[in-house]
């Protein structure tokens, strides 16, 4: 008991962000960020691409985020720059989804969109969950931008299987447990904590 309580308190030390990128699976955002809120993460952002609000909504996912949920437009409208805000925050920062799209621009440095942004202002672990088809994930394209970003130090959570949502058949390129991931975010956050306290 005294240890599940010592790890509760340590993670109520900790800030992560929450980045979604447009893929269905963004669909979880809410659910994902519920489990971390339950898991006793001190604060959590969200970051949304304009692509992921496609598939999820601001006000689908502010119930269960006790820090900023941002989207291209609500930093246009609040000015300033939180992208680096939020990035000097966080202990950690999850892409998850991670498309292709998204991976592509990280490789590159394109900082088009919030949660590009707020990536390459991050001095603390990133930790990638790319989401996509077997064929998009097999490309040599993808698997270089993959290659590059972790020579750059990023974490990449390899996909695991799941239910394709647009074909219905179990493959591999899904985010499967979600759980995992951010095991990995919140490991690599408390690190980074202890090593700077």
């Amino acid at each position: 008991m005294a240890e599940h309580d010592a790890a509760a308190e340590g993670l109520g030390q900790l800030t992560l962000t929450m980045c979604l990128s447009g893929s269905v699976s963004s669909v979880a955002g809410p659910h994902m960020a519920a489990w971390l809120s339950s898991a006793g993460v001190g604060r959590l952002h969200v970051a949304l691409t304009p692509s992921a609000q496609q598939f999820v909504t601001t006000n689908s996912l502010r119930p269960f985020v006790n820090g900023s949920v941002l989207t291209d437009e609500t930093v246009w409208s609040a000015g300033g720059a939180p992208h680096v805000r939020i990035a000097a925050e966080s202990d950690a920062v999850v892409v998850a989804p991670a498309t292709a799209a998204t991976l592509g621009k990280l490789a590159n440095g394109i900082c088009d969109n919030i949660v590009t942004q707020i990536v390459m202002a991050a001095e603390c672990p990133v930790i990638l969950a790319p989401v996509m088809n077997p064929a998009m994930l097999a490309k040599p394209a993808v698997r270089r931008n993959l290659d590059a970003l972790r020579a750059e130090g990023f974490v990449v959570a390899e996909p695991g299987q799941g239910v394709n949502a647009t074909n219905g058949r179990w493959e591999a390129g899904s985010m499967a447990d979600f759980r995992s991931v951010f095991a990995v975010a919140l490991k690599s956050a408390a690190e980074r904590k202890s090593a700077s306290d």
